[in-house]
């Protein structure tokens, strides 16, 4: 049709496909000349300039194939895509992982600021979450919030955030008008409301230099902070297959032998993980999590009873928890590289272990100090020198450590936050606890087929 967009392209594409030097040069030159602001080019990508010049020779042997063939229909279908590919990728912004720069001044406006708890900047939300202390060094030393749960949406990414109060203090009488907040205690679960919000703080590193003077401060970065206009202590977040609908997710429970499956209990749920195939007895009554999607059970349709709480472990892995019950197997642990005065460690879990060998291991570096990293080996305990010594005296008494034999290393992006130790909760009154295992008896009757067959994580 004449009119269509279709053969608007098209005409587009013939004009292009003649003229296949000038789309490239004019695609280069509008991707690399200088932006609205002031040192912001932007820079042609790589892949594009690769797909943009196969366009190009494309272009040019159907010219070569038209002389040839006397333009024939099928050499001129083929250089008017060529032209076609060259003017639509002319319109792809070619950002890359080059810098993108916003001018303060669009803020507002043309953009918005998205923080740490997936909202924009001043907007006011919901959260849930265990209190912590923060960093001791640095500006975010003081409360914090280990996030959990985020507008009624759970989380497992490790969120963590210094808190301010919006005016009363923490357990602060009120005496004017506004929310009194309660007084705040470490490792307990609370329900907050308020905005996220933040500035740059510290010191550029070329000002250090410019400057010839230190001060003992951070470098230059964005500190985030939540301020709290309410805020309410509330039951402990237990994450359940059901929260996590369409994603993956760390579960953590008892492993048990039910039927011919073997299960997962947790917090008055079920996730069977091998299907026809029971846990070998040293496994049984251990503490393992998993790793995956969770279906519910294909039969809770028929047994109302089980809705919500049986579920099968999908595109998934399990892996014991317990450092103690992994003694003298092959072991798969994500965790933090620690150094101090050139003495290597690993920790998992808040444990401190060692691991043969880790700064000798092939692409180790300095720079691995306080990453996540998987720690793959073989796990034994030894009688090696106490970590908590390393800076009292060269000759450090010797002390009972797990230690990874045989390892292998990979950096991680980061930890989930299940993966992170927790501070003891505090005391839940009796009508917050929600602890059951409502299956010891029923499932032991072998109720429900359930279950794909998942894969073990390398012990």
């Amino acid at each position: 049709m004449k009119g269509s967009t279709t053969s608007v392209l098209l005409r587009a594409a013939r004009f292009s496909s003649r003229t296949p030097v000038v789309a490239v040069i004019l695609h280069a030159f509008t991707r690399t000349a200088p932006a609205d602001s002031p040192g912001d080019p932007l820079a042609i990508g790589g892949i594009y300039f690769c797909i943009i010049l196969s366009g190009f020779v494309l272009a040019v042997h159907a010219l070569f194939t038209i002389q040839k063939r006397r333009r024939t229909r099928r050499s001129n279908k083929t250089i008017h895509w060529a032209g076609l590919t060259i003017l639509l990728l002319s319109a792809i912004p070619t950002f890359g992982d080059d810098i993108q720069y916003v001018p303060i001044e669009k803020l507002g406006r043309e953009f918005e600021l998205i923080g740490k708890l997936h909202a924009p900047l001043g907007s006011v939300i919901s959260v849930v979450g265990v209190a912590v202390e923060g960093p001791r060094k640095g500006y975010e030393w003081g409360p914090n919030l280990r996030v959990q749960r985020i507008q009624g949406r759970y989380y497992q990414k490790d969120i963590q955030i210094l808190l301010v109060p919006y005016f009363h203090d923490w357990g602060e009488k009120v005496t004017t008008s506004g929310h009194a907040l309660p007084k705040l205690e470490i490792g307990k679960t609370y329900k907050l409301e308020g905005y996220e919000t933040g500035g740059f703080t510290g010191i550029p590193g070329e000002a250090y230099r410019r400057a010839g003077l230190m001060i003992q401060t951070a470098g230059h970065y964005f500190l985030h902070h939540f301020v709290v206009i309410k805020a309410e202590p509330t039951a402990p977040v237990s994450f359940a297959p059901w929260m996590f609908k369409g994603e993956k997710a760390l579960l953590s429970g008892i492993a048990k032998s039910i039927a011919d499956d073997s299960v997962l209990v947790g917090d008055g749920w079920v996730v069977v993980v091998k299907r026809g195939e029971q846990w070998e007895d040293e496994i049984v009554g251990k503490k393992i999590e998993s790793y995956g999607y969770y279906n519910p059970d294909a039969t809770w349709k028929e047994n109302p009873d089980f809705a919500r709480k049986s579920f099968d472990l999908i595109d998934g892995w399990w892996r014991l928890v317990d450092l103690d019950d992994q003694i003298g197997r092959k072991v798969s642990l994500r965790g933090r590289a620690l150094s101090l005065n050139g003495v290597w460690w690993f920790q998992y879990r808040g444990t401190d272990l060692y691991v043969d060998g880790m700064e000798n291991l092939p692409g180790w570096s300095r720079q691995n100090h306080g990453r996540p990293v998987l720690i793959e080996g073989r796990l034994e305990r030894a009688s090696l020198p106490m970590i908590d010594q390393i800076s009292l005296k060269p000759d450090r008494d010797l002390a009972d450590y797990f230690v990874v034999r045989e390892p292998s290393w990979k950096p991680l992006p980061a930890l989930l936050s299940p993966e992170r130790v927790f501070p003891p909760q505090a005391k839940q009154s009796d009508a917050d606890a929600t602890h059951n295992d409502p299956f010891a008896d029923t499932m032991a009757e072998g109720d429900g087929e359930i279950g794909t067959e998942s894969k073990r994580h390398p012990q």
